[in-house]
């Protein structure tokens, strides 16, 4: 499993973790499921905006964490897109993170999360 719990840019170290299920990498067209917690209780609700960062993957989803449930782990799924287009593998891609929250601690963070894909069209690149 693979985890980022580094303070992301606009947020103090140690308030939000990711942890990946798997420690492969994503393959294209299938599926990855990750894992967002906050570490810390907040004092109102955090959103958590999850966007690719490229073209080359899909995700779009919000998690809200509320002073209530905030020590309950929250899933998202990232999905490879297979694009037929002949590159290296694996490639990185990314995925973006952004929090808002009336919070301090939580207020307008963002986190982009490298995702290493691996590339169904491999065999044939002559790109190495």
């Amino acid at each position: 499993m693979l985890s980022y719990s580094h303070g992301p840019i606009g947020l103090p170290d140690g308030v939000i973790k990711i942890s990946k299920r798997t420690a492969e990498n994503l393959r294209e067209s299938e599926p990855a499921f990750y894992d967002v917690e906050l570490l810390q209780q907040p004092t109102d609700v955090v959103l958590v905006n999850i966007s690719a960062g490229d073209s080359s993957v899909s995700v779009n989803q919000t998690l809200e964490f509320s002073p209530g449930s905030w020590d309950t782990p929250q899933a998202f799924e990232v999905l490879a897109i297979d694009d037929d287009i002949i590159q290296p593998s694996p490639y990185t891609a990314s995925i973006h993170l952004a929090t808002n929250s009336s919070d301090v601690n939580f207020k307008l963070a963002s986190i982009v999360l490298p995702i290493r894909v691996d590339n169904l069209d491999a065999g044939t690149c002559p790109c190495s």
